[in-house]
């Protein structure tokens, strides 16, 4: 399992508290999260996105005693886009779910990438038909 191959080799040396960053708390911690999900193709491991409950699970192991609340988790995600940091939080209309996903795999991307793969399927097995 993904998850769990990451969970055994997380760990934030020197975790952003409030008190060390103050103003920029929620800044820092976007850039933290954003490492730890980057680093070692992490989020690309787990298919590019991940949900703010798995998120809060993996960043708060991975800081040990400095544990994160869930509304500071959520701030630092919203940042995560405007600070460019190759992810973005992203909320599902339908549910409500709320991931962080890679920049890379916004929707633009993912169908024009799904529409490549539909359109090289259907010549690779046009061509097989006539062999």
């Amino acid at each position: 399992n993904e998850m769990e191959s990451i969970l055994q080799s997380i760990g934030i040396v020197s975790p952003v508290t409030k008190f060390s960053a103050g103003r920029l708390y929620h800044q820092q911690l976007a850039r933290q999260m954003a490492d730890l999900l980057l680093s070692k193709g992490r989020l690309s491991r787990l298919g590019g996105m991940i949900t703010l409950a798995d998120l809060y699970c993996l960043f708060n192991r991975a800081r040990g005693t400095e544990l994160v609340s869930p509304e500071d988790l959520v701030k630092a995600a919203e940042l995560a886009g405007t600070l460019h940091l190759g992810v973005s939080l992203k909320v599902f209309p339908s549910s409500g779910v709320k991931v962080l996903q890679l920049d890379a795999f916004n929707d633009d991307t993912i169908v024009s990438q799904r529409i490549v793969d539909m359109f090289h399927r259907s010549t690779s097995n046009h061509h097989s038909s006539y062999s």
